[in-house]
């Protein structure tokens, strides 16, 4: 028996016209992704960030990108994801969780797998605690990013994105791209060096399981 959407009228009746009109939308490609428990974690999560006050486009995010999230890794990070978004509510801005949703699906297909998944949910949480200001910079180039870097790669460009810029780099995520430029043109040791020395000269956390850490996926062979 399919699960309908008037199944779960008390929580869709909290959301915005607007975002009611998207999830009716996603709904039946959700069906084909989530089981009945999933379904029931994904209108309760909308309801849920729609209760922080931060607008409808938060909530058209989430709604647009868990049914996708799911499809690469499985319905169990999705209440993570939730989870997520809605702690992240109490340190940053709605528009920066909105970034953190948009790109959820990203983080999924290119980790490829539900427990580092979580693992990078934990490390965006880390982030805004200890680097709030690398994390809009770090997203805004996480496909690159992950299509180079490893997760235990990401969090010192993660830390990075926070500290001062370098003499002569100037614009707008100046740091963040003197950092990729680096790191995308050094071996793995030399990068891991630099990255982690740049981190503790700027006196920021370096976790003790980033170090010795393999940065860069493994080259493909042929």
């Amino acid at each position: 028996m399919s699960v309908q959407l008037q199944d779960h009228a008390e929580w869709v009746e909290q959301l915005d016209p607007a975002s009611v009109d998207l999830l009716t939308h996603t709904w039946p490609e959700a069906t084909k992704v989530l089981s009945a428990r999933g379904l029931d974690n994904y209108v309760k999560g909308a309801a849920a960030l729609r209760g922080l006050g931060r607008g409808h486009a938060l909530v058209n995010a989430w709604i647009d990108v868990a049914p996708q999230v799911a499809k690469e890794i499985g319905e169990d990070v999705v209440g993570e994801l939730a989870t997520t978004a809605l702690m992240l509510a109490s340190k940053t801005s709605g528009s920066v969780i909105e970034l953190v949703l948009a790109t959820a699906p990203t983080a999924a297909k290119r980790l490829a797998d539900a427990e580092l998944f979580m693992q990078y949910l934990q490390f965006l949480n880390t982030l805004v605690s200890q680097a709030p200001r690398g994390l809009r910079p770090m997203l805004g180039q996480l496909d690159a990013l992950l299509g180079q870097l490893t997760l235990g790669g990401l969090a010192p460009l993660g830390h990075l994105g926070g500290t001062s810029p370098p003499h002569g780099i100037r614009g707008p995520n100046r740091l963040l791209r003197f950092a990729v430029q680096r790191v995308f043109g050094h071996a793995a040791t030399r990068a891991q060096r630099h990255l982690v020395g740049r981190c503790a000269a700027a006196h920021q956390h370096v976790p003790a399981r980033l170090v010795g850490a393999r940065f860069f996926h493994a080259p493909h062979r042929r």
